[in-house]
This record gives C-alpha cells, structure tokens and sequence, in this order.
C-alpha cells in the first residue's frame, strides 16, 4: 500500500529597495520626458552661461540647463531639487542666488510659484560649477524620492 501526502506551501514575496547603480533609471537623453507623479520634466538643453553682475570667481563657471515642468496637480516649483552632476565627480546644486543677467525666460527659483494643475512652464536654472569641469548629468529629486536624470552632453 503507497500513502501519497499533498502538501501545499504559501509564499510571501516582499520587496525591497536596493540603491545599487543597476537599479537606478537609466539617464534620459536631452529633451527627454521624465514623468514623475505630480510632475512631468524635460531637459532640453545644457550650455555654459554668462554672468557678469555676479563677479563669479575665476575658479568657477556659470551652466544652465533649459527645464520644463507640467504639472499633473497643483505644484510648488524651486530650483533646490537639481543638480549638475561634473564630469570631475562632483555634485554642483543649482545657484541659490539670480542675478539680474541671468538668461531668461527662468525656471521658477524661489518656491514661491504654484503650477496650476494642467498647466506648464519652462525657463533656465543656473548651477555653479568648478572651471574645466563640464556637466555629465543634469539631476532632479525631490522631497519625496523621486529622481530623474538627463545627460548633459
């Protein structure tokens, strides 16, 4: 005589976050569409920019990166969610200053702008970077997690 037992097992899977490189979003190339949950972004362009009036140091040069930002819901724009990553390894935030000769039109800068829901805007956001050093990445993540990343050349 053969007794034949059936066993039924239940799995959990849980998901975790890994912070490896793999993981990461590719980045996207110039004029690109990230779209994030309140917020679709696009880098357009990455240039070195002038400005004299800010009597920047010798040791340093002015980029811009040309964004625009739709917004899905209402929405408070600032330039402190970017960043330049350089080809140097180094992490530049964008400029917490604006200058009178900065290109126009300009990106939202102070968070004192709400984005209507369904509406759009687009203008230049200035970093700072270290002379001889040139943009690889053009950076955004904001308060909630959400990152995207343009190259910048």
């Amino acid at each position: 005589m053969t007794v034949t037992k059936t066993v039924t097992t239940t799995a959990t899977a849980t998901a975790t976050q890994s912070n490896s490189p793999a993981d990461a979003p590719a980045d996207l190339e110039l004029g690109k569409t990230a779209t994030l949950t309140d917020l679709a972004l696009t880098v357009s362009q990455v240039e070195e920019a002038t400005s004299p009036g800010s009597q920047l140091p010798s040791d340093q040069r002015w980029w811009s990166a040309m964004v625009e930002a739709c917004s899905k819901a209402d929405i408070t724009l600032s330039w402190s969610a970017w960043s330049i990553q350089g080809e140097d390894g180094g992490t530049y935030p964008a400029s917490n200053t604006i200058w009178g000769d900065f290109p126009v039109p300009q990106y939202p800068s102070g968070g004192d702008r709400v984005l209507r829901q369904g509406k759009c805007t687009k203008g230049w956001i200035m970093f700072t970077l270290s002379a001889g050093t040139t943009p690889s990445t053009v950076d955004y993540g904001n308060s909630v997690g959400e990152n995207a990343s343009w190259k910048a050349n």
